[in-house]
């Protein structure tokens, strides 16, 4: 379950409503959300390590895309792939709440996704008009993405992190 687990949510600014959304519901189950603003992506992954998250979700607004893209670490020889089932969980669950068609999942080497020490997903939603009304419900897609991923049985499906 999410209980006591310190999940970090992150924005580099412009969607402060939407981390406090997050972590109002993250609190509401019994987590440890980690509120994070900063428009420096590697502060953002060195916050995140100095509290010790178990995991960040990255938030980011892009007014010129139309839908959903979520991501994750993925290197030249490596990806993350428990950042990868997340990064898919939440990208159904929102596209679904917001009924998007236009939603993907890209594996990255971003930063924040790179220097992370613990699962990260960065989600970048289109649509501000459409996310600023319905922002409660976005929220309530990831925290719901967040317990059905930790339900995973890791060792059962011989992966790693």
């Amino acid at each position: 379950t999410l209980i006591g687990r310190r999940i970090a949510v992150g924005e580099q600014g412009g969607f402060a409503t939407g981390v406090a959304a997050v972590c109002r519901a993250l609190s509401t189950l019994g987590a440890i959300p980690i509120p994070l603003h900063h428009p420096d992506e590697s502060e953002l992954a060195l916050s995140a390590n100095r509290a010790a998250a178990d995991c960040y979700v990255g938030l980011r607004l892009e007014p010129g895309r139309a839908g959903l893209r979520t991501m994750y670490y993925r290197g030249f020889r490596y990806e993350s792939e428990t950042s990868k089932l997340l990064a898919s969980l939440m990208r159904d669950a929102i596209a679904k709440q917001l009924e998007l068609d236009d939603a993907s999942t890209e594996g990255m080497a971003l930063p924040v996704l790179r220097q992370t020490q613990m699962p990260a997903v960065l989600i970048e939603l289109g649509a501000p008009n459409i996310v600023a009304m319905r922002v409660v419900e976005v929220a309530q897609a990831i925290v719901s993405s967040l317990e059905q991923w930790l339900m995973v049985d890791w060792e059962a499906n011989s992966s790693t992190t």
